[in-house]
């Protein structure tokens, strides 16, 4: 069997722990890239909202300023609605809230099922 030298060992050594490091620096730009693309997105998405979360509003005092209380309560009540359907969608999609991501967690803790195992006296 071939042995590697001192020199050789040292050298793959190197070689792998400069292709880890390669590695982990793309993991970490593709992270930092995918966060700050999120991010973005998120800050458009809570203008936009708040945006007509604003005009829902300003329907709503219109009417109850010209004396149609009820046009208003109605309209303030639909537009009470949509933005706690819109948050309450939100967050149900938050990882925290999933009962799914605390199931697959907890499979990666349960030992490797190798089939049935044998007892004292079992042949």
């Amino acid at each position: 069997m071939d042995k590697l030298s001192p020199d050789q060992i040292l050298e793959l050594h190197d070689s792998i722990l400069k292709h880890m490091d390669r590695s982990e620096n793309r993991r970490f730009e593709f992270a930092m890239d995918r966060a700050n693309k999120n991010g973005a997105s998120q800050k458009l998405n809570v203008r936009f909202g708040g945006s007509i979360a604003l005009a829902g509003i300003l329907a709503a005092v219109y009417p109850a300023a010209t004396g149609n209380d009820i046009i208003a309560g109605v309209i303030a009540t639909a537009v009470t609605i949509i933005i706690a359907v819109v948050i309450g969608g939100k967050m149900s999609n938050r990882p925290s809230l999933q009962t799914d991501n605390l199931e697959s967690s907890n499979d990666a803790e349960q030992p490797a099922d190798f089939g049935p195992q044998r007892r004292d006296g079992d042949f």
